[in-house]
């Protein structure tokens, strides 16, 4: 089904076709306590429990020692290894800045490259690129939104009045980036969905992008189009980048040992260090 003919259906069945997405290869939830050191398995009593010692507590009549028994803390040591290896990662593909270059020949082609630019530091890309270098190997998915805003004195000789400007869209924020894609893999469309407060009432809200419009829909106590605009610039307005896996995948059961059996990481040459 093309995205035309999604559109064309009634709010409701459109809100369902644009809002389905694949179940992830791990959860959200189980990313946002792998990378949270306090949510780790350790501090959970029902994993690790208590220690059981016996006190004595005096003598009986016959003269032998008596006990109770008494629990005890024991070591609860979250190491952050999910966000080391994000940190490192990041380093590693962004220790140096993104840098521009063109071939740029004439005038022309020159201011051109001066605007692009002057849109990489005002939207403060090198710092954003490290943004969404964090969100996309810690939440596996994350997307750049570009939108216009009205700015009369931003271009010098320029024939616009319009600025680029640049919103990181991430799940951690409450957002639900939905990708639809035809059955060559092109996206025909992108959305996002996210929830917001009005009258007291919690109202579910939903920005479809397609290379000829945008629509925004609401969801209540049924589904309504609230905004309907044309895109001009005839581009879906988004980046989206996904993962399928978090950067620490392949050692999750690594840091799990060495919480809960720190004896095996000793033993391990891996982990030793003469």
């Amino acid at each position: 089904m093309v995205i035309a003919d999604i559109l064309a259906l009634t709010p409701d069945e459109a809100y369902k076709k644009l809002t389905a997405k694949a179940t992830p290869k791990v959860s959200a939830e189980d990313i946002a306590k792998q990378i949270d050191p306090l949510q780790h398995d350790v501090f959970d009593e029902s994993k690790r429990p208590k220690k059981t010692v016996k006190k004595a507590t005096g003598k009986d009549a016959a003269g032998n020692i008596t006990y109770s028994d008494k629990q005890e803390e024991v070591a609860r040591i979250a190491v952050p290894l999910q966000m080391l290896i994000v940190e490192r990662t990041i380093g590693f593909v962004l220790g140096n800045p993104v840098k521009l270059r063109s071939d740029a020949e004439g005038d022309k082609q020159i201011r051109l490259v001066d605007m692009v630019k002057k849109l990489w530091k005002d939207n403060k890309l090198d710092y954003k690129n490290r943004e969404l270098a964090r969100t996309l190997f810690s939440e596996c998915e994350v997307a750049e939104l570009w939108y216009l805003a009205k700015d009369e004195e931003y271009w010098e000789n320029a024939n616009t009045n319009l600025r680029p400007k640049c919103k990181l869209l991430k799940p951690s924020d409450g957002n639900k980036l939905i990708p639809l894609y035809d059955e060559y893999g092109d996206m025909m469309a992108f959305s996002r969905e996210y929830l917001i407060e009005r009258d007291g009432k919690k109202i579910t809200v939903l920005e479809t992008y397609t290379a000829e419009k945008t629509i925004v829909f609401e969801k209540g106590e049924t589904v309504t189009i609230v905004k309907e605009e044309t895109n001009t610039s005839k581009k879906i307005p988004v980046v989206y980048y996904q993962q399928k896996y978090p950067e620490w995948h392949k050692v999750q059961v690594l840091t799990h040992l060495a919480a809960f059996h720190p004896k095996f990481i000793k033993k391990t040459p891996f982990f030793t260090s003469k």
